[in-house]
């Protein structure tokens, strides 16, 4: 029986980088040369692509928005055959004026009016990605300390699901309600972690449990209270009992039924999206399985020493990928090994994509497709 052929997916890297007002759509002179790189793509037989929406751009200061440049690509790509899976926030790409970025109280209700403006301009959209690789980007921003606002450990983190979050799961269900023929694609990291001793292997446990708790949250799936990941939540007050200042961590659950997708690991990291999630994944992004050396000493004081122990291995997701040529290539997103302890390794290389769909409260549905 003859395989059916492989689909391609292109794509365009545009991360916002609010510090210096640029974005690599920018910096690839994408803005500018957009018409000939899809004219590459087309030409290549690539008719399918992620294409991020430059909310930084197009809302530049709150409330009004200029759809001038977006309305002529999407139109130039809408005219010319494609079929584009929108991208509505990729990575730190919201506007400028959001000063606390992620943790800016403001961030939801900009972010719910920004949506609701994109779905009803442009209703024809057949797929689209409400927020691109949450567990990463607020891992990221939230943990890690390497991306704006700059902030770290699992407090911090899950401050940043609680003010995001909600509003992801509210927009999924206002464009099932706009948007009522397309798909959600949902795009996060396929990452996976081993430990090199048994103290190790309980960190690694534990992060293999972390990777998930961003989709979780988003359908509503709550999490394992006496498991891995459980006391570190409960410290975190990611179960109500946290200062009245801060909300917690609830599972809100979503009423869209999103197609999975996200980037490629290693076969093992990639296996336990699909058991955990049994619908079609898809590989992502770029690059390959690396090992990181652990530096000597710490480059910089702006992240505090990572937790996990000696021994243990914490790779997230592609951390040393690689892009393919030109502006046509999208990394994935990953800590890099200057926040890694001594001792530990890198086990998995890219982001994985795979297509949860969305749930109501504790009833849960997966499809491949949103109907």
């Amino acid at each position: 029986m003859a395989l059916p052929p492989i689909e391609i997916i292109g794509a365009f890297e545009s991360t916002y980088m609010p510090a210096h007002d640029r974005d690599v759509f920018e910096t690839t002179e994408h803005d500018q040369r957009w018409r000939a790189d899809l004219a590459l793509l087309e030409d290549a037989g690539v008719t399918r692509l992620r294409y991020p929406i430059r909310w930084h751009r197009l809302e530049a200061a709150p409330g009004v928005f200029d759809w001038t440049e977006t309305d002529e690509v999407l139109e130039h790509l809408r005219a010319s055959g494609f079929r584009p899976i929108v991208d509505l926030v990729h990575h730190t790409s919201y506007p400028a004026w959001l000063t606390g970025g992620f943790a800016d109280p403001r961030f939801g209700s900009a972010y719910l009016r920004y949506a609701e403006a994109f779905a009803r301009r442009y209703p024809w959209i057949e797929e689209y990605t409400l927020f691109n690789e949450p567990f990463s980007t607020l891992f990221l921003s939230g943990h890690e300390a390497v991306w704006p606002p700059y902030l770290s450990g699992m407090t911090n983190f899950v401050d940043l699901l609680a003010n995001v979050l909600p509003a992801v799961a509210e927009a999924s269900r206002l464009y099932r309600r706009l948007l009522p023929g397309a798909r959600h694609i949902w795009t996060d990291t396929c990452e996976f972690h081993t430990g090199s001793d048994e103290s190790g292997q309980r960190y690694a446990d534990m992060a293999n449990e972390r990777r998930f708790l961003a989709i979780d949250a988003f359908l509503g799936r709550g999490y394992d209270p006496e498991g891995p990941l459980g006391e570190l939540l409960e410290e975190a007050g990611a179960t109500g009992s946290r200062p009245s200042s801060r909300a917690p961590l609830t599972f809100w659950g979503s009423t869209t039924t999103p197609t999975a997708s996200g980037t490629s690991g290693t076969g093992a990291a990639r296996r336990r999206p699909r058991t955990r999630f049994p619908l079609p994944t898809r590989s992502s992004s770029t690059g390959s399985a690396t090992a990181c050396r652990a530096p000597s000493r710490r480059p910089t004081s702006a992240a505090p020493p990572p937790t996990g122990p000696p021994g243990s291995s914490t790779c997230s997701s592609s951390a040393r990928s690689r892009g393919t040529a030109g502006s046509l290539s999208t990394v994935s997103a990953g800590s890099p090994s200057s926040t890694r302890p001594t001792g530990t390794r890198s086990c998995s290389g890219p982001t994985a994509t795979s297509t949860p769909s969305g749930s109501t409260g504790s009833t849960r549905a997966w499809s491949a497709t949103v109907r």
